[in-house]
């Protein structure tokens, strides 16, 4: 209202992220004992204050001034109302129970609002028509070829590894999509901050993992034009 009056409009802050609330994934994959805080999808733009501040996609933003933050709302109401310009304290959580705190300074919001964005959203292989099934993800994935990018209109220099199916039940079920009916299909870029081009790439980016464990997948949608981070719980 005070905005209103002295300046005819009303000025809300942002932090320069794209958000979304915490899954159970994301929470045993930060070390947290409940089901709480903000995971950070994707940071779309390169001067994102949140960005420069050296939050990461993935974070999970838990904390800003010291006061608990629960869900989506909650931190858009803490950072919304806050004049850009101000410096805020934001802790977040990362893998292995790792926590952070940076000080961000707050962008004005745009027309496309990130901070108020939330995305709409191995051992073991077998052949499969349009690509290896990989079982511990329970998805079937090709690489992005010349003709797949065209098709999708993929920025320059956006390759991949393209979802093709998506095992009804498994573990990328509701996670991972492959149908451009309904949000798909989507590219893996990276599993555990490894880049994934090729069927051996992913292979070995999950050699490690163990069975029932809890890995970060980076992933571009050509639909939403976009990046996010999905935490997906291994097949045991």
């Amino acid at each position: 209202m005070n905005q209103l009056i002295e300046t005819g409009s009303v000025h809300r802050a942002a932090l320069g992220v794209s958000i979304d609330n915490v899954t159970l994934n994301d929470a045993a994959y930060v070390g947290l004992p409940e089901i709480r805080g903000v995971v950070v999808k994707d940071i779309p733009n390169d001067d994102s204050p949140a960005k420069a501040a050296g939050i990461q996609p993935g974070d999970v933003i838990i904390a800003v001034d010291s006061k608990p933050v629960e869900r989506v709302g909650q931190l858009q109401q803490a950072i919304g109302f806050r004049k850009p310009g101000d410096v805020v304290k934001v802790e977040v959580a990362r893998k292995g129970g790792i926590r952070k705190t940076f000080d961000v300074k707050l962008q004005a919001l745009n027309d496309q609002p990130q901070l108020a964005s939330a995305d709409e959203g191995d051992t073991d292989n077998s052949a499969a028509s349009g690509g290896a099934v990989m079982n511990r993800l329970g998805i079937s994935v090709e690489p992005v070829t010349p003709d797949v990018a065209q098709q999708l209109q993929l920025p320059a220099n956006m390759r991949g590894l393209l979802v093709t199916d998506v095992t009804p039940g498994g573990p990328s079920w509701e996670t991972l999509y492959d149908d451009p009916q309904r949000n798909g299909p989507d590219i893996i870029l990276s599993v555990e901050g490894k880049a994934v081009k090729t069927e051996a790439d992913l292979r070995n980016a999950l050699k490690a993992e163990k069975p029932g464990s809890i890995v970060s997948v980076r992933v571009y949608n050509p639909r939403a034009q976009g990046r996010r981070v999905e935490r997906i719980k291994l097949a045991e």
